[in-house]
């Protein structure tokens, strides 16, 4: 049985992967969880955008942020009106909703604690998760002025700093909402981040 139950998980993923791939829906700023796509691919795309700037004459200000419990934040509805907004069919919508809803969860150690249950998010760990959550997150790159690269939840956010509109532009990117949270219909992930000129460091963190 639970051969069965990963088998029809892969499926689901496939499909929905598929799709998006097929049909030039992925934002091609993201590179975690999908074929093709590394970390090693990210550096060198972030590198050559950093390095032209730096050719230009322009400061480089980059910021690296990272979403907090991000997989359990992941608004349920939200993410299958995204998917059907993106052309997901119903079988699928059908088989998703009945996979997240009524989902509960208990702490087990010497004895087992009272289930609860679980209102938001996607299991982390399976096999739908990851594929769920690039969704989820696909339009964050067009959210925001500021480039950005993702390697899952890990996101470079960057702009060439040739003057002081440049600055202020990075800086109402990063004030996108209160509390540090992402732009419309993401509002329920929380940021952290750190802050870095690539003139003044003169190096990058890497992922």
């Amino acid at each position: 049985m639970y051969c069965q139950q990963s088998l029809i998980k892969k499926i689901v993923r496939d499909s929905v992967m598929n799709h998006l791939r097929l049909n030039n829906l992925l934002s091609d700023k993201q590179f975690g969880f999908l074929k093709c796509r590394s970390a090693n691919l990210q550096m060198i795309r972030v590198l050559d955008d950093w390095t032209k700037c730096l050719d230009q004459g322009a400061l480089v200000d980059i910021v690296y942020l990272d979403f907090i419990n991000v997989f359990y934040k992941v608004s349920r509805d939200y993410l299958i009106q995204k998917l059907l907004s993106l052309g997901i069919g119903d079988k699928i919508l059908y088989w998703l909703l009945d996979f997240l809803n009524d989902r509960f969860q208990f702490v087990s150690y010497d004895c087992m604690s009272t289930s609860v249950k679980i209102g938001n998010g996607v299991p982390q760990g399976s096999v739908i998760g990851p594929a769920s959550f690039v969704t989820f997150i696909n339009d964050l790159p067009y959210a925001v002025s500021s480039k950005i690269y993702e390697f899952a939840d890990d996101t470079k956010m960057f702009k060439g700093i040739v003057s002081d509109a440049d600055r202020q532009c990075c800086n109402q990117t990063l004030n996108i909402s209160s509390n540090g949270r992402v732009p419309t219909n993401l509002e329920n992930l929380e940021l952290s981040g750190n802050f870095i000129n690539l003139e003044k460091s003169g190096k990058s963190q890497g992922i």
